[in-house]
């Protein structure tokens, strides 16, 4: 009985964490990292093309790039919209859990992409979780995804799921 309980709770254990991503690309050996930031920590400020490749399952993560990278995300899913390869948290101009980005409207996202680089979203779901008056006075901007490059933006079978503002891009994207 012992070891049901225990074979259990290693399996509600291990559900609970968020699968581990593939990093795959110019001058790197396909690796695997715990964390999708990790993964874009690794691409660094190398020019070149970069995989991310994320297997199903629910990433609870704040991300930032800033670099001249061409840099897929790309869901392991046939899924509409990637509705199982999902990346969400809650942030937004109140939170500011983006500790990275140079400003406050750059802090608020849940995804900031800065630098020369270029992105390419294929088959994830984006969603910023917060919610509007959960912080007290709360009435801020809480996007997806923050495009501040001088690349191109390019999102395939993508959902962007958030209350306000959901994305703030410039220069060209595709949707």
């Amino acid at each position: 009985m012992l070891a049901g309980v225990l074979a259990s709770c290693a399996l509600f254990s291990a559900a609970a964490q968020s699968p581990s991503v593939t990093l795959s690309g110019t001058g790197v050996q396909e690796q695997s990292y715990g964390t999708i930031q990790a993964a874009l920590d690794a691409i660094g400020s190398r020019a070149g093309d970069f995989t991310i490749t994320l297997p199903k399952g629910t990433y609870p993560e704040v991300l930032y790039y800033n670099g001249p990278a061409t840099i897929t995300l790309s869901g392991d899913t046939t899924a509409r919209y990637g509705k199982d390869v999902v990346i969400e948290k809650d942030n937004d101009g109140d939170l500011l859990r983006l500790t990275r980005a140079g400003s406050a409207q750059k802090n608020r996202c849940l995804f900031e992409f800065e630098g020369t680089g270029s992105l390419v979203l294929e088959n994830v779901t984006f969603h910023n979780t917060f919610v509007r008056g959960s912080v007290k006075g709360s009435n801020t901007q809480a996007e997806t995804v923050g495009f501040d490059s001088t690349g191109t933006l390019a999102a395939y079978n993508c959902a962007f799921l958030s209350h306000q503002d959901t994305l703030r891009t410039t220069g060209k994207s595709w949707f």
